[in-house]
């Protein structure tokens, strides 16, 4: 820690003698840590701690109360959705997050293309080959054509 400390106003201090500003990329315990002389500098977080502060954001301020908790809680435990949400269970968030789009584009494809959801008909875990017959014994039968599906 201390070459970190004694590397940081040397940065600084070389930024003011030739009047620069210094970008620097770190951790996020040291930008927190920064004192006032590195105040001048411009600090860019590691790409993990972005990515994980950018999870902690939209979970806490856009998606506070969208039900999104509910639903991830319906296939993680709660307190796994919480460290989800705050941003410190990176891989699980990016996962749970991918989960919950997949599911309401599904939806979302359903409604678009009038299907009635094939969760009852066909067996689990096999809704895009059920999307994908459906769809060519609608176009064999003449009911469909491809461009009605295209606009």
């Amino acid at each position: 820690m201390s070459c970190i400390y004694s590397t940081l106003p040397f940065i600084s201090n070389q930024a003011h003698r030739y009047n620069r500003t210094p970008v620097l990329t770190i951790d996020q315990p040291l930008f927190w840590k920064a004192n006032s002389q590195l105040k001048s500098a411009v600090f860019r977080l590691v790409a993990f701690h972005a990515e994980m502060s950018y999870l902690g954001c939209i979970s806490h301020i856009i998606l506070r109360s969208s039900g999104l908790q509910e639903i991830l809680e319906l296939m993680y435990a709660q307190n796994a959705v919480t460290h989800m949400l705050s941003g410190k269970a990176v891989a699980r968030a990016i996962r749970g997050h991918m989960l919950v789009d997949t599911a309401i584009h599904s939806l979302l494809v359903f409604k678009i293309f009038k299907f009635d959801f094939p969760a009852e008909k066909y067996e689990e875990g096999r809704i895009n080959d059920c999307v994908d017959i459906s769809l060519r014994q609608q176009i064999i039968v003449g009911m469909n054509t491809l461009r009605t599906f295209c606009i």
